[in-house]
């Protein structure tokens, strides 16, 4: 995935991220993005996600120097579609 930021408030950048699944269960994501003002790792993203029966655990941490790190953890429920429900008949 790559994106190209454009914004009023910050400097123009590209932001780039790929998202690896080992098991049907586990996804790992680590992503970089310029155009930061902040020194040191400020643009390095890294997170995980789980997810089991459409209950879905994210996690996601990025560093902002001095400033500190943020962390977000977010909870997903994807009902069943048409298809799962197809399937299962």
């Amino acid at each position: 995935m790559q994106d190209f930021i454009l914004s009023a408030t910050e400097k123009p950048g590209i932001a780039a991220g790929v998202e690896c699944r080992p098991v049907q269960l586990l996804a790992l994501r680590v992503g970089y993005r310029t155009g930061s003002d902040v020194d040191g790792f400020s643009g390095l993203r890294a997170g995980l996600g789980i997810s089991w029966h459409g209950i879905g655990v994210d996690y996601a941490f990025a560093p902002y120097g001095k400033l500190g790190a943020s962390h977000r953890i977010s909870i997903s429920y994807r009902g069943p579609t048409a298809e799962t429900e197809a399937d299962e008949e």
